[in-house]
């Protein structure tokens, strides 16, 4: 292969790879927002168990679960939840996405191409063609690309967070039956 047609072939694969990178980033984003929605779901099944959890018996102070340490653990929870959703929420949110290259752009460049004569179209403008045509793309999936870094973000957070809480009602239900239990051995002993 000459150098022309060597040079060519590289346009022409950037050309084709930014197309081919733009479904990919895509596709991406699709993925982070259904782990997010993931992430939202389950926090919000603790959520809704530890809301429906607080009940006026089990907040009393000879409740096994009415210690401070215990409630302040269910409180700690509760909030680390809520955060949790308003995360994936905000992952989930409409914002603005790098669409592709916009048609009219490229039907600009492509009339004022076709419009030419043969001869007016010569490898250095077929050449500079595909190159803004990359940059164009490049453009497109560098801003493309941080909206799914922003994303990834809020959802590690998100899922930090969750684990968190998860870790935080283990504790809760551990110290209740450390407690539970405790009183029963104290009690068979002392019985």
């Amino acid at each position: 292969m000459d150098a022309r047609g060597f040079r060519e072939e590289l346009l022409k694969l950037m050309v084709t790879h930014a197309a081919d990178s733009y479904k990919e980033t895509v596709r991406v984003a699709a993925l982070i927002e259904d782990k997010a929605q993931k992430v939202a779901a389950v926090a919000g099944v603790f959520l809704a168990a530890g809301l429906g959890f607080l009940k006026a018996e089990n907040l009393k102070a000879d409740s096994p679960f009415g210690g401070f340490l215990t409630l302040v653990l269910l409180m700690v929870t509760i909030l680390t939840l809520m955060v949790t959703v308003v995360v994936c929420l905000s992952v989930l949110w409409v914002r603005e996405q790098a669409a592709p290259i916009r048609m009219p752009l490229l039907r600009q460049m492509v009339d004022q191409i076709v419009a030419m004569p043969d001869d007016d179209i010569t490898n250095e403008l077929q050449d500079t063609a595909r190159s803004q045509i990359a940059l164009w793309w490049t453009d497109i999936l560098v801003r493309q690309e941080a909206v799914n870094l922003k994303k990834a973000r809020g959802v590690r957070t998100a899922q930090m967070l969750l684990t968190s809480a998860i870790v935080a009602i283990a504790l809760t239900i551990l110290l209740v039956l450390a407690q539970t239990l405790g009183g029963r051995v104290i009690s068979m002993f002392a019985g």
